[in-house]
Parts: C-alpha cells; sequence; structure tokens
C-alpha cells in the first residue's frame, strides 16, 4: 500500500491527529502509537469488526510489555507475557473509552465532532486526549463497540514520542493541565472525579521531582492553581 508522510509546521499529538483526518481518503482511521507492534491480520480485524457491527468507534485491546522484554519474537509470542489492559476479553461488547494507541474511528463521525481537542496538550505527555475525544463522541449518540481481536503489543518505548525527559519550572502548568480538562469536563459523568483530581495533584505538586526538590513546591503548587483556572476557562470551549 502506498503511505503518505506529514511534514507538520505546528506539533502536539492532538494536531497531528486532526492533520491524519483532515487528509485521510478512507472511511475509518485506525490510530497507533510509535511503540506498538500489531500482529497479522490487525487491519483486517477492524474492517470486519466496523462491517459486522455498524459501529462508529471500534476500541482495541491492548497488551502491555515493558520494554526491556522486547525481543523479535512475534506479536502472537510476545502476548503470552504481556498483561493486559481490558480485563474483558468478550466480543461485540460496547465500551465506554480505549487507548489512544489502538483505537478507530469512521473519518465522518470524527470530523463532524471537530477531531481532538487541540488545547489538550501533548508537550507535558500524551494523556487524555482520546478519552476527551471518545467521551465527546459517546454523548452525541455514536456507537462504540470493543473488539477483543484487534489487539496489539505496547512495549513503552522510555524515550520519544510525546515525552520529555525534562521538567523546566516554566512548564510546570502543563503537568496537571489534561487532568484537569477531563476532571472538569467528564470526571462527573465518568465516575472518576476524585480519582481524576488526585492524578492531576500527583502529576503536579506531588510529583517525585517536586518532593525531590523541595524549593520547587511553592512554584509548583501556584503554577497548579493557575492551571486549574486555565483549565476551567478552556473547558468550556
Amino acid at each position: 500500500p502506498s503511505v503518505k508522510y506529514l511534514t507538520l509546521k505546528r506539533t502536539g499529538l492532538t494536531i497531528a491527529r486532526n492533520a491524519i483526518l483532515a487528509s485521510a481518503q478512507g472511511d475509518v482511521v485506525v490510530f497507533l502509537d510509535d511503540d506498538v507492534l500489531v500482529p497479522s491480520g490487525f487491519f483486517d480485524n477492524y474492517a470486519k469488526a466496523f462491517e459486522q457491527t455498524g459501529a462508529d468507534v471500534v476500541l482495541g485491546q491492548v497488551y502491555q510489555l515493558s520494554f526491556n522484554d522486547l525481543t523479535s519474537a512475534s506479536a502472537e509470542e510476545l502476548r503470552n507475557k504481556a498483561t493486559a489492559r481490558f480485563l474483558n476479553e468478550s466480543n461485540w461488547t460496547e465500551f465506554p473509552h480505549g487507548i489512544g494507541c489502538n483505537h478507530a474511528v469512521r473519518r465522518t463521525q470524527a470530523l463532524a465532532q471537530g477531531g481532538y481537542d487541540e488545547q489538550i496538550l501533548g508537550c507535558a505527555g500524551a494523556k487524555n486526549e482520546e478519552g476527551d475525544f471518545l467521551m465527546r463522541l459517546k454523548s452525541s449518540g455514536v456507537r462504540m463497540w470493543y473488539e477483543a481481536n484487534c489487539w496489539l503489543i505496547h512495549y513503552s518505548a522510555p524515550g520519544g514520542g510525546a515525552r520529555t525527559p525534562l521538567r523546566p519550572l516554566r512548564d510546570e502548568w502543563k503537568w496537571s493541565y489534561n487532568d484537569l480538562i477531563w476532571l472538569i469536563r467528564h470526571g462527573k459523568a465518568s465516575g472518576t472525579f476524585g480519582w481524576s483530581l488526585w492524578r492531576a495533584i500527583r502529576r503536579g505538586p506531588l510529583h517525585k521531582r517536586n518532593i525531590a526538590r523541595f524549593w520547587r513546591q511553592p512554584w509548583a503548587w501556584g503554577a497548579f492553581f493557575f492551571t486549574f483556572c486555565r483549565a476551567l476557562r478552556d473547558s468550556r470551549h
């Protein structure tokens, strides 16, 4: 098959995904990460799932594998020592959310909902952008299905992608932003309000880097409250 490579002037995971939605020619777009292994027949299984269910979104299983356990073995062999992210293995089960490294959507439905929210940051880690996207789709009435046969191996590469090894003070506010956007928009509806708030604090002022460098605490808490106010403003858009 032909491959089209896009070079973007603006960076960011949600920006890149929206560019794909705008430029793709097919009816269905499958989104993956750059640190995954897919088995044979992977895309055929997605095509079959869309055809048989008539769903607008199909969410696949993800098997988590340590980067240190990655070998030249096939994806089928590696699956035996990987950990499943979704414990519900039954096919054709309606599912409320998915994981960014393995989900597919009908392009027209994605574009009708405005695609991924480009306010959700990728520079401080790719967090919650797919959850926000899928919750907005679900609330609009689209059909979402989970298909266990659309599985892959996610081996969590230590670097690259949307990760950043640095945490400069000027970017401190960004680390809790995605969690707070999720909390304000979907925390109550998804039943994750308390957990999302705790995760935002853990990724912000109570992150191990901020605890180890105690002199960062005043800045970290100030950045957290600034982030909350910004997320509250942005969540209304």
